[in-house]
């Protein structure tokens, strides 16, 4: 019986470096439009899909620099994997809104919508057990990243690859101030 001692290595970057030169791994990490979305847009760049007889699935990276607050939704479950920033970027706001699209419309149209029918968030500010969840189907929200200068931070997001995002338009009556 041949026996082979395998030394444990530290999971460092150059380590996994490694693996992904030699094709092992595949690293999660921006690149194209997701390195720097110009004001305005989010950069969502895919890593991979699945072939279509496994399903479905991708994973993509998404740089937010939307700078105006356009709620929207999916049809499907989304997962949000938020790593941690290698130092300092510009703060990514999530807006979940608590009421669904025909509320939202009438509470808009009548001037009722308030801060109390929103959750807004730090998406980089967590922690550990924050950095991982799944938003529901039919959910409506937004990312938003403030004006002006400063690196913009990414995070990753798997669901099916059908999955669009909804944008709801505009609200007409009601402006949503962050901060």
């Amino acid at each position: 019986m041949n026996q082979i001692n395998l030394r444990i290595e530290a999971n460092t970057r150059e380590l996994l470096q490694k693996l992904e030169d030699m094709n092992l791994i595949k690293l999660w990490r921006p690149f194209g439009i997701s390195l720097d979305p110009p004001p305005g847009i989010n950069g969502d760049v895919v890593l991979y899909e699945s072939k279509e007889e496994y399903g479905p699935h991708r994973l993509y990276c998404v740089a937010c620099n939307m700078t105006e607050l356009d709620l929207g939704t999916h049809d499907d479950y989304e997962d949000f994997l938020i790593p941690p920033q290698k130092g300092k970027v510009k703060p990514c706001y999530l807006v979940v809104c608590h009421l669904s699209r025909a509320e939202i419309e009438e509470k808009d149209a009548s001037g009722t919508l308030c801060a109390d029918d929103f959750t807004c968030f730090d998406l980089y500010a967590g922690s550990w057990e924050t950095s991982m969840f799944t938003m529901p189907t039919n959910v409506y929200h937004a990312e938003y990243t403030p004006k002006g200068p400063g690196k913009i931070g990414c995070f990753f997001v798997t669901d099916s690859r059908d999955n669009a995002y909804l944008p709801m338009g505009v609200l007409k009556n009601t402006d949503v101030v962050i901060g």
